[in-house]
Order: C-alpha cells, then structure tokens, then sequence
C-alpha cells in the first residue's frame, strides 16, 4: 500500500510539474551584433509560443560613396533605419507573423512569413557553457546562410533569437558562418520562471494595417532597388558605371524557398 502511495505521489508532482512547465515563461536578453551594429534583442516564451523583439535602430554612415575601379562608385545609405520589431511564432507551426514599426509608430506593418523546416544536424560531443547552462552545438542552413546553434535542454523551450526554432531546448547562441555580413546573438540575461502577463499569440485584432505575404515585401523591395538602381544609372555619364549597396542580399536572408523553384 505504501509503494501505491508513493507511486501515486510521484505521478502527480510529475503531472503538475510538466503542467507548470507548458504555462510558465522564460525571459532571454540576447546581445546582438550585426556587422557593425550591436544592440540588444528580447525574447519571452513557453514551451508552444513565444514573443521576440527588437528595438529601433538608426545608425549614420561616415561614407556615404566608395570609389572603386576607374570610374565606377558604390552609394551607401546616409543613414540606416532599423525598425522595431515583433515576431510572433508557434512551435509547431511553420507561419511566423511579425510586426514591423518606425520610429513613428503610426506607420505599422504587419506580416505573415511562412518559414521552411530547418532541418538541424545535432552534435553532442560538442557543448559550451553560457549562463551557467550546458549547451549543445546544432547546424543547419537557413535561406542561404549557414548557422551555428548552442542549446540548453535544461530550459525546455525549443525557440531562439530571430526566427530560430526546433531545437530539443532553448537556443542560448546563434550565429552563421558565411562569409561577409556576420550576425551573432548570444544570451546575457535568463530569468525562469517569467511571471509577467503577456499574450504571446498573435491576433489581427491587435493592430489596424492588414496582413500582407512576406514574399510581397521583399519583392516589393527587390523592386524598388532595381528603380534606383536604373535611375541613378541613368544620370552617370558615358563611360561610367554605378552600384547600388543591394543589402538585402548580404542579410542573413540571402535566398528565399520562392527563389530557388
């Protein structure tokens, strides 16, 4: 009778500790560098969804033209404009919807991004420890870039920075391995449990602009870089040529699944 007791005692706990770990959240600061740009972004999860922000960012640039060969010239941007972000994401989903916000807030984007399976190459042997957490290395290929994962099954909560997910825990560094733009985010801040209240579901109801494709803002945008780039060509003398800084393509986001059909 004794032995029941105690069986039963311990499917309980076990019960409504895993019932516990569903609800409650966890709270990540992650230090971010991008190129030269280093900020901070936030992510606040449970074990099936999770809320990942970003702060606006507005940095100006020193060098505005780079000469290259003979005549021709590079234009860089005078000043570059981050937008806040929110990103919206369920684990066992592949639609991520995020929230895109000037420094004006009025003007608000809204966008569903369908995200392709990241299929992760695990490696056990291979472990660090960040925040007093054992973390193990993972690797996959994410549109076009090649990213290292280090994830932590202590804090069972399979979602990252950025749009990174799927992992057997929570991702605590992430950063890929290609060459130009470097992109790096590593946890500096944890607090588990996070008992504040946030809706971490997305719901249209929240906001006024309507839900557009993200495919149809980055061809917009591909768009809107090849009319610059003709007009400006356009207005260089004969003989001369000129290139526009195409930064979407040195993003993290170098290919999209569209693109390679």
């Amino acid at each position: 009778m004794k032995n029941i007791i105690c069986l039963l005692i311990t499917f309980i706990t076990v019960h409504f500790t895993n019932g516990q770990d569903k609800s409650s959240k966890i709270y990540v600061e992650y230090a971010v560098n991008k190129g030269s740009i280093n900020s901070t972004e936030y992510l606040i999860a449970n074990t099936n969804n999770a809320l990942y922000t970003t702060d606006f960012i507005e940095v100006k640039n020193d060098k505005t033209i780079d000469s290259e060969d003979g005549d021709d010239y590079r234009i860089n941007p005078e000043i570059v404009k981050v937008n806040a972000m929110k990103y919206y994401s369920q684990l066992d989903s592949p639609y991520l919807y995020f929230v895109s916000q000037s420094k004006n807030t009025e003007n608000t984007i809204v966008v569903v991004d369908s995200l392709p399976k990241l299929q992760w190459e695990l490696s056990p042997n291979k472990t660090k420890e960040i925040n007093t957490f054992t973390c193990f290395e993972a690797k996959t290929t994410f549109r076009g870039s090649k990213i290292v994962a280090f994830y932590t099954p202590e804090i069972p909560a399979g979602f990252g920075p950025f749009k990174f997910k799927g992992l057997p825990g929570l991702i605590l560094e992430a950063y890929n391995e290609d060459s130009g733009l470097k992109y790096h985010w590593k946890a500096i801040k944890i607090i588990s449990p996070f008992n504040q209240k946030l809706n971490l579901k997305f719901s249209e109801e929240l906001y006024d602009s309507p839900l557009v494709t993200y495919r149809s803002i980055v061809e917009k945008f591909d768009n809107k870089l090849k009319q610059m780039d003709e007009r400006m060509k356009a207005r260089v003398s004969r003989g001369g040529s000129i290139t526009l800084n195409k930064t979407e393509r040195v993003s993290i986001e170098k290919i999209y699944e569209w693109e390679e059909k």
